[in-house]
């Protein structure tokens, strides 16, 4: 089962530009790739399953208040905006942080009330209207700024409570609608695609080779518990050592086949591949859009559950992700 997509989303995504119209402006509630963003195979079937329902909203443009901050098609939660801005600066030799001070500079021009709220922030004083050197110090001062965005190293619980630093709402005024604009450009949503496979595709790839998973179903699986939490994926990595995956008493065996004895190498990894599926589920308490996503297209024809079947049914029902009540289809 070991295939060649765990080297694949080691090469960088390319700049080459797609027909997207003269101002390079993607349209907006869409992810990179539906807009025409070129991407490796195992990073467009990940994003598939991803944005598999209009409810995930993996689009280049997304921004919202969950956890304090959420924005960009990898659902970039708060404590970790800071450290996506750095690494936009530091992209395509500075040419993607340049074309992001473009669309501001764009944006800026065309709404007052919102450049004299940046001003604001970035406690500039008197400033005369946007002009490309000043959006720069603005950005610099604000998003770019290590001590500007340390006030929000920490993400809330799902939403703010008063006196929490909230970066959606403190900065609404104009750090949302810029975002919502200078997110859609070619350059800056390619680096989104850039920035997900390395820091979420790649680590899952390393981690799926550890646990014996080295598939595109094994590494997409990995990828999805990872995203939750970074902890998860390690733990998958781990169960090649421990021999098992484990929620409170429900326990998945890792080295041998529990309905095999004599299994082959490739019927142990798609046992392997189900007890990722069902330990995230068991994790999360229930099936998310992107684990039916993911069922369907990778364990529908060799699984049968207790009142799953890909569909909208049985998603919070305990008894399908209990491994003792799974069986194989013949």
């Amino acid at each position: 089962m070991r295939i060649k997509s765990c080297l694949v989303v080691l090469i960088a995504l390319t700049l080459t530009r797609p027909s997207l119209g003269a101002d390079d402006l993607l349209p907006p509630d869409m992810n990179p790739v539906q807009a025409g963003i070129p991407a490796p195979p195992l990073v467009v079937r990940a994003l598939e399953i991803f944005d598999s329902e209009a409810i995930s909203k993996r689009h280049h443009d997304h921004v919202d208040p969950l956890d304090g901050f959420t924005f960009t098609m990898a659902h970039i939660p708060q404590a970790q905006v800071e450290g996506f801005f750095r690494d936009m600066r530091n992209a395509g030799g500075g040419e993607v942080a340049v074309a992001f001070g473009a669309r501001a500079a764009e944006f800026f021009a065309n709404d007052d009330k919102a450049w004299s709220a940046a001003i604001h922030a970035a406690r500039l004083g008197a400033v005369g209207k946007a002009n490309a050197a000043d959006v720069e110090r603005v950005l610099d001062a604000t998003i770019f700024s290590k001590h500007f965005m340390a006030r929000y190293a920490k993400n809330c619980r799902i939403t703010c409570q008063p006196g929490e630093p909230d970066l959606y709402h403190e900065q609404r005024e104009w750090l949302v609608p810029l975002l919502r604009l200078a997110l859609r450009d070619r350059r800056v949503a390619t680096f989104q695609l850039e920035n997900w496979n390395a820091t979420l595709l790649v680590p899952a790839a390393a981690n799926a080779r550890l646990a014996g998973i080295d598939s595109e179903a094994g590494i997409i699986s990995v990828a999805s518990a990872q995203s939750s939490a970074t902890s998860w994926g390690r733990q998958i990595a781990r169960a090649a050592e421990t021999g098992r995956l484990a929620v409170g008493d429900l326990v998945w065996p890792w080295n041998h086949h529990p309905f095999k004895p004599d299994a082959t190498a490739a019927e142990l990894h798609d046992w392997r591949v189900l007890a990722t599926w069902q330990w995230y589920c068991a994790k999360k308490r229930g099936i998310r859009n992107r684990s039916v996503a993911y069922f369907n297209a990778f364990l529908k024809d060799k699984w049968e559950l207790p009142t799953f079947d890909g569909g909208s049914k049985g998603l919070k029902d305990p008894a399908n992700w209990d491994p003792t009540k799974v069986k194989m289809k013949r």
